[in-house]
């Protein structure tokens, strides 16, 4: 008998994790990152979409540095 296929969602609290640049698209609310709200909406938002899993890696601050600032 076949596994049933999973969805996950993998997320950050950050402004972004990995397309730097793109949290200034006001459609995505990245800029919002600190907002309760566009997570629980994202988890409802997934839900809908049938995902079984939303997963918040843990952040402990800003990468790296670029000539002594972030």
């Amino acid at each position: 008998m076949a596994k049933p296929l999973s969805f996950s969602a993998f997320v950050m609290n950050t402004a972004s994790h990995i397309l730097h640049g793109l949290w200034r698209d006001e459609a995505g609310n990245q800029a919002n990152f600190n907002d309760v709200d566009l997570w629980v909406n994202l988890a409802k938002r997934l839900e809908e979409g049938g995902f079984d899993v939303i997963f918040f890696a843990d952040v402990i601050g800003l990468y790296g540095d670029f000539r002594g600032g972030f």
